[in-house]
């Protein structure tokens, strides 16, 4: 594979179908008559009712670029970044497809694209269902943290909020006086 310091790329590399979808667990193959082939596992996983012979355009709808789904449209505009809904789900992915040039097909190879934690979490997809390669899949343990540190604030606001609400209440009982324990653990008395 060496050639003085440069690579050479091998002219035919072949991967079998579990292979390429094991580099691709998102991806979808489709018909020049839009008519679904195969669906990566991942992609699966996320939305169970999409089958093989399922059209294309009744299963998805596309948001960039702002096309009608149809195969010499998508051809047309094979160099540009796709955005694909599943429409039950409504889980977006972002990727490119990939014509063959000796068939009437393409493929679509991409991965979730997610704008909202909520998103995240509604998908139900683990790192596991992500290709190594993906660089999405990094994302999910930055969602999964910032879910974390959203729910322990939420309890820290929702303790203050207690408390607070604890204080006016006392404060509210003027002739009775209000005596506090600060942190150096002196007392003071209020409203005597």
């Amino acid at each position: 594979l060496f050639r003085s310091r440069h690579w050479s790329i091998p002219r035919n590399i072949v991967l079998s179908p579990q292979q390429f979808e094991q580099v691709f667990p998102f991806l979808i193959t489709f018909s020049e008559t839009l008519l679904i082939g195969q669906i990566g596992k991942s992609l699966q996983k996320a939305c169970p009712w999409l089958a093989s012979g399922d059209r294309l355009d009744q299963r998805f709808s596309l948001e960039r670029p702002r096309i009608p789904i149809a195969f010499e449209r998508l051809r047309a505009y094979a160099q540009s970044p796709f955005l694909l809904r599943e429409k039950q789900s409504r889980l977006l992915l972002k990727g490119q497809i990939v014509f063959a040039a000796e068939n009437a097909s393409a493929v679509f190879l991409g991965s979730p694209w997610f704008t909202s934690i909520e998103e995240a979490q509604r998908s139900g997809l683990r790192l596991s269902d992500f290709s190594p390669n993906d660089p999405g899949a990094d994302y999910l343990p930055l969602i999964q943290a910032n879910l974390t540190v959203l729910a322990e604030t939420q309890q820290i606001a929702d303790s203050h909020h207690v408390t607070q609400s604890r204080l006016k209440a006392l404060i509210g009982h003027k002739q009775a006086g209000l005596l506090l324990k600060c942190a150096d653990r002196k007392s003071t008395r209020l409203n005597s």
